[in-house]
């Protein structure tokens, strides 16, 4: 049986600001979509490393470039900018960071970053909750969907779903 889901990233499931970042994320059924606004001056190793620690990102990145250039560095030495109209994957092991003074806006694409962050947070502070009192689950959104939430601490989150009318689906079609 097929589907249509639609949802838009101006009512996402999911709303994420750390230091110079916002994330909108949207579930579409086990599909994670995200929206990332990243701030001149934003890099992980000064934005997310301080939450997470570890050396470098371990988290793996699909994506695209809409806006701005951002900066990928492996700890393998491979360095790549990716600007507007790139795609790309960022393997785990990596730092970031956006380049110039534009911001960057980049959509990703079942992203493994908010599992990576909980495992993170989890191994290095055992006794930290990955999922703090701020995260407030969305009824009707699934697990991935939850975790996909916690790459960044939320400092702004939607009001509840829940009086919301669930996203169209075509099923049948």
């Amino acid at each position: 049986m097929s589907s249509i889901v639609k949802k838009n990233f101006d009512s996402p499931d999911e709303v994420r600001a750390p230091d110079k970042a916002k994330v909108h994320v949207c579930q579409l059924g086990d599909v994670a979509a995200a929206r990332l606004t990243l701030e001149p001056g934003w890099s992980w190793s000064s934005c997310v490393k301080p939450m997470v620690g570890g050396d470098s990102c371990q988290a793996r990145h699909v994506g695209t470039v809409i806006q701005g250039t951002m900066v990928a560095k492996h700890n393998d030495g491979t360095t790549q900018t990716f600007k507007a109209g790139d795609t790309y994957i960022i393997e785990p092991g990596h730092d970031g960071w956006v380049e110039g003074d534009e911001a960057v806006v980049a959509f990703e694409f079942n992203s493994t970053a908010a599992q990576t962050y909980a495992d993170q947070v989890r191994r290095l502070r055992p006794k930290a909750d990955p999922f703090p009192a701020q995260h407030q689950s969305v009824p009707g959104q699934s697990a991935p969907a939850q975790v996909m939430s916690t790459i960044f601490p939320a400092s702004t989150r939607p009001a509840s779903r829940s009086s919301k009318a669930p996203a169209p689906s075509l099923s049948g079609r």
